[in-house]
């Protein structure tokens, strides 16, 4: 063997060392922290961004193995089964998690981002014709002052959205209301906008999509003061 021989052959053997290395650390499963909870799924949702959706899989399969009855590590699953072109696998880890409780809305809203590849299979246009005129996230209230409020909601597809209040009790006069269109390039989100509300009053509201009316029993909000006048009010804070 020639000089040049040997040269060429230690290089591809350290080459294919260094590839076997790499293959070694791309498979490795990083073990989840049981300890913070939330910091299980943040993690499998940067392994399937960095495109290492397989390793999400079995970093979920770890997770799933301690806690079968895991509503977000089901979700997790089906995103990363997603990323992957796993359809059938998707649309199974989506009807377990259901099974085992997350909310409808999870899965028509995912359904736009990280699970839209099953979006049009039958399991999701189900959930859609079921339950595509309630509100996705929401409703909530915001930007409120003395004389107008603000209700926000996502809807699962393009939709016409009219909220209207009335005073607690209804008073003539008292009631208001806003259409507004949510859509695609708005990521489904609704902002209605209640002008001419009376300052230091109760208001309960009904949102309704697509001409379907949504109330619950809690939707209400009380105005602030007039403008330029003082007055008390709570604020809250809470983390996710």
């Amino acid at each position: 063997m020639t000089p040049a021989t040997r040269w060429f052959t230690a290089a591809a053997v350290a080459v294919l060392a260094l590839t076997v290395i790499a293959q070694v650390k791309a498979q490795k499963v990083p073990k989840p922290d049981f300890k913070q909870y939330k910091r299980i799924h943040q993690k499998a949702l940067d392994l399937i961004r960095t495109g290492k959706a397989q390793t999400a899989v079995k970093f979920l399969a770890v997770v799933e193995e301690k806690l079968p009855r895991d509503v977000e590590t089901q979700y997790m699953l089906a995103v990363a089964q997603c990323t992957l072109g796993q359809a059938d696998a998707a649309e199974a880890s989506v009807a377990k998690a259901l099974k085992l409780g997350l909310p409808v809305g999870r899965i028509i809203g995912g359904s736009h981002n990280g699970l839209d590849a099953i979006r049009k299979r039958p399991l999701i246009q189900r959930l859609l014709k079921q339950h595509g005129k309630k509100p996705v996230h929401g409703p909530m209230v915001g930007s409120l002052s003395g004389t107008r409020a603000t209700v926000w909601l996502r809807t699962a597809d393009n939709a016409t959205v009219q909220v209207e209040a009335d005073t607690v009790p209804p008073t003539p006069g008292g009631k208001v209301s806003a259409v507004v269109q949510a859509r695609r390039e708005h990521d489904f989100v609704a902002k209605a906008v209640l002008k001419g509300l009376k300052p230091e009053t109760k208001y309960t509201y009904t949102v309704a999509i697509d001409g379907q009316e949504n109330q619950a029993a809690r939707q209400q909000f009380k105005t602030f003061n007039k403008s330029g006048e003082p007055g008390k009010f709570r604020l809250a804070f809470g983390g996710g």
